[in-house]
């Protein structure tokens, strides 16, 4: 068989393309047009190709699954951004493809549909859907309340998040996510209060090395009980 990048020097896959823009009544034709393309065609180095193969519009929730299971990349991450693909695939397939799921053009009716649904995701789904720079507000939000710390701590890794995100991590049951939201110079003042007087002095430390702390504050952790929260106020005094 003639290499398609001989029949196609501009370096696009027509041949899958139009297998994939076709009604796909069997599932032969899925497995042929992914076959045919990873065996045969060889993309030009010099032409810039699309990162995810195009699928056709019409496509059923059974073909999206069968597309899901491919060993291609590009098959996966076409089947994450597709309009129809079914919700708990599209939780499962945001772990390996974040950036398509959040930008998955259905996604909006699906949570309106059901909106506890993003919430029943998988954790690491979730973890690396709110690291994206792009991650919406509802998602940071719904992200500061879950159950599970890595999705939280993601949540706090980010930089410049809104005054309730900081709130609701400040009242993490976690005390790591705590100790991290401490450190935030735009953490809510009533909340910084609050956590200067954490029962975890790993807490109370991270507050206690704020450059900013007010003097209210810094007097009370002066009587601090715990020895290091002490040593951290005297340490910034004596280099004042």
């Amino acid at each position: 068989m003639e290499p398609i990048r001989a029949l196609f020097p501009d370096g696009r896959n027509r041949v899958q393309n139009r297998i994939f823009s076709h009604s796909l009544r069997s599932e032969k034709y899925i497995a042929y047009a992914i076959y045919f393309s990873e065996r045969y065609y060889t993309p030009d180095p010099q032409v810039t190709l699309r990162p995810m193969i195009p699928l056709a519009p019409g496509l059923r929730a059974e073909q999206l699954r069968a597309l899901a299971a491919s060993p291609s990349p590009s098959v996966r991450a076409a089947v994450a951004g597709h309009p129809n693909t079914p919700p708990e695939l599209l939780g499962a397939l945001g772990y390996e493809f974040p950036a398509e799921v959040l930008g998955n053009p259905a996604l909006s009716l699906l949570r309106l549909a059901g909106p506890g649904l993003v919430r029943g995701w998988p954790a690491r789904t979730l973890e690396r859907l709110t690291a994206l720079p792009s991650a919406p507000l509802w998602l940071l939000r719904l992200g500061a309340c879950h159950p599970v710390i890595d999705v939280q701590l993601a949540v706090s890794a980010r930089p410049d998040l809104a005054p309730d995100v900081l709130e609701t991590l400040a009242a993490s049951s976690f005390w790591t996510v705590r100790e991290a939201v401490a450190r935030e110079a735009t953490l809510p003042g009533p909340a910084l209060e609050r956590l200067s007087r954490d029962l975890d002095y790993g807490v109370r430390l991270s507050v206690a090395g704020r450059r900013d702390l007010p003097l209210e504050l810094r007097g009370h952790l002066r009587e601090d009980p715990h020895p290091l929260v002490r040593a951290v106020l005297l340490l910034q005094e004596l280099e004042r």
